[in-house]
């Protein structure tokens, strides 16, 4: 059989063995002939009339023949973990792989090229993975920073994209900030039947147990694949690819069922930060205050003392607050800060009261002072009647076998007129 070798004026010249059975003409490349063959001209593209559709799922049968979509992720960056906003924003490189029964050549016919690379995601069919749980308006959630195909005569296609991830995560932080998170994500082809497409083998990049974040620590990364099945009524259940098929034939054709591969991802948050700048500070100024307790307690220095530190753990708890969480829980450090503060604030009534006390001790000491040095008279009353209350209340209880009511109100009533006419005799003598 004659082979063609093509010379450099793109002529045609006959040799053996068989060399190929297309000659290039001016500039072209076999990557070029080979696109063009396989998906048209870019004017056949868009008039529609090219034998190669990627509006198309690409297999030959229908309910015989299945794609069978491999993927591999790796997540290369955790950006952000938002707490009030309850979502997850991960940086993640995917490289799906499939087999596309209408992207096959035999390499001898296009100078030995047996794969090439094309960024044109127009041109041909490829599995949209999009997010379930996605926290982002449509064709937001699953952002593709960059991609690129590379397609094999076998039919092999291997895309990578980077995507910027944005999903929906149920955070608790009751334990914050010791608290542990774990962010489901969904993926997968939701527009394409299990008799089309599922997915195959799933494996995620060893280097995705490696990621670090600022605030957060990835402990774990884990896959499980899931099938769900639709029917006119709503959702049947997540059923296994095998029950799906018997449910698909017993309801001849409809339900539609689809697969997806659901990522978890367990995370730690780093606790350092806030143990350094709040629990610690805090903890030592409350410490403060107990001090206090050793400081004389006729002065003001230990209520001075008292109010600053009160005042100072107020003030670190309105410095670290737009570092907390924004949410409705109550966590461990909201309710270790609602304890500092309320410890303080008990040091401070104690020693409000103790002053009070103590001023009152001195007024006290200073009345007496005067009634006994300048009014003796008023001294011996205060005294008489301290003395009568104790004769009384013998009395009363039968404590005093002699003593009895009348006893404590003849003793009372002669010392009254004893007291009071000194009294009126010294004001008399020595009026004011």
């Amino acid at each position: 059989m004659c082979g063609l070798l093509c010379t450099s004026a793109g002529e045609e010249i006959c040799v053996a063995p068989d060399y190929g059975t297309h000659c290039l003409s001016g500039n072209e490349t076999w990557q070029a002939r080979l696109m063009t063959d396989l998906f048209g001209t870019e004017d056949q593209q868009r008039a529609g009339t090219a034998t190669y559709s990627p509006d198309v799922i690409p297999i030959p049968q229908y309910n015989t023949d299945i794609i069978y979509l491999d993927l591999q992720v790796y997540v290369k960056n955790v950006m952000e973990l938002n707490d009030a906003e309850q979502t997850i924003t991960l940086l993640m490189v995917m490289e799906d792989t499939w087999f596309d029964a209408f992207l096959k050549w035999d390499p001898e016919e296009y100078g030995g090229l047996t794969n090439f690379s094309t960024q044109n995601a127009e041109a041909l069919w490829w599995p949209v993975l999009e997010i379930r749980t996605s926290a982002a308006p449509p064709h937001e959630g699953m952002g593709i920073e960059h991609h690129a195909f590379r397609i094999y005569n076998d039919g092999k296609v291997q895309l990578v994209e980077q995507r910027l991830v944005k999903s929906q995560c149920n955070l608790h932080v009751a334990d914050f900030p010791f608290d542990k998170q774990s962010c489901v994500i969904e993926l997968g082809d939701y527009d394409t039947n299990t008799y089309e497409m599922v997915l195959g083998n799933f494996a995620l990049n060893p280097r995705s147990y490696g990621v670090v974040m600022s605030a957060w620590n990835v402990t774990n990364i884990s896959h499980h694949n899931e099938y769900e099945c639709y029917n006119y009524g709503g959702i049947a259940n997540a059923l296994t690819e095998e029950a799906s098929r018997n449910l698909l034939d017993a309801k001849d054709g409809q339900i539609y069922c689809f697969s997806y591969v659901a990522i978890r991802i367990d995370l730690e948050r780093y606790a350092e930060p806030y143990i350094t700048m709040s629990i610690i500070p805090v903890a030592f100024v409350t410490l403060l205050t107990f001090i206090s307790f050793q400081l004389p307690t006729g002065g003001g220095e230990r209520t001075g003392l008292i109010i600053t530190a009160l005042l100072t753990v107020v003030a670190v708890m309105f410095i670290t607050a737009e570092k907390l969480p924004d949410t409705r829980e109550t966590t461990v450090l909201d309710t270790f800060n609602k304890v500092m503060v309320l410890l303080n604030l008990i040091v401070m009534i104690e020693a409000g009261i103790v002053s009070m006390l103590i001023e009152y001790k001195i007024e006290i000491d200073i009345e007496a002072m005067n009634l006994k040095f300048f009014y003796p008279e008023l001294w011996g009353w205060r005294r008489l009647i301290g003395k009568c209350k104790s004769i009384c209340f013998k009395s009363i209880l039968g404590v005093s076998a002699t003593g009895s009511l009348l006893d404590c109100l003849v003793y009372l009533h002669s010392g009254i007129n004893h007291s009071m006419s000194r009294f009126s005799f010294r004001i008399f003598v020595f009026p004011s």
